[in-house]
């Protein structure tokens, strides 16, 4: 496997999972300011210093499981939760 495809994957995937939120966002019917609080806390995290080094690192792509564990961290960085259900 590539090693420098985990920051791709996560990038492109990040993206994907922004669009997602503000199109749920807006479908609930949230005030601008709350759905531009949760955008701004969610872009903000995947994008720290801490994550983008990491990412970047010459290594193994991720594994299933730790991205999951990645996109967990960042949506639940916000005021906004997820359900346990999955």
């Amino acid at each position: 496997m590539m090693k420098l495809a985990t920051p791709i994957i996560i990038g492109c995937m990040g993206a994907e999972m922004v669009y997602i939120l503000q199109q749920r966002l807006a479908a609930q019917g949230l005030t601008l300011d709350k759905s531009k609080s949760v955008i701004d806390d969610v872009i903000r995290s995947m994008f720290d210093s801490v994550l983008v080094e990491e990412i970047f690192q010459c290594q193994d792509t991720y594994s299933t499981k730790s991205t999951k564990l990645v996109f967990c961290r960042i949506a639940n960085c916000s005021v906004l939760r997820l359900s346990s259900e999955r």
